[in-house]
């Protein structure tokens, strides 16, 4: 059996504050069908924890190259990835609270830079006392 086959495990009480990660290619705003899934996902964590906040913050990245150099992704980047997200979660029946993006870009390290190309959910569930 693959993965794809595989049902997401459904989540269940105690709901918590979570940040779920979407990665990007190199100055892309595109979501593969990966992305599509995760948001989904994101979207039925929002409605089943009833979330009072959904906050939706897209990042730009940088990278160091073997020889030196820095390639930094373009200016508006991270406001098109997290305009993206918050209309697909829009779309899924769960609007963004806040939607944000981050211009400066993120440093670059040559180790771990694809981890910067990102848009970062935060859930918020309602709290049980009110």
């Amino acid at each position: 059996m693959s993965t794809a086959d595989v049902l997401p495990k459904k989540s269940e009480p105690p709901f918590v504050e979570r940040e779920f990660i979407i990665q990007y290619d190199f100055d892309s705003d595109f979501l593969f069908a990966r992305n599509t899934r995760q948001l989904t996902d994101i979207a039925e964590y929002a409605r089943v924890s009833k979330a009072q906040t959904i906050e939706v913050t897209g990042y730009r990245g940088s990278t160091l190259l073997s020889d030196g150099q820095v390639l930094i992704e373009k200016s508006d980047v991270s406001r098109l990835r997290a305009n993206r997200v918050a209309e697909v979660l829009k779309g899924l029946g769960t609007p963004a609270s806040d939607v944000r993006w981050i211009t400066e870009p993120a440093p670059a390290s040559g180790a771990t830079d694809f981890e910067s190309r990102r848009v970062a959910v935060r859930i918020v569930p309602i709290s049980k006392g009110g």
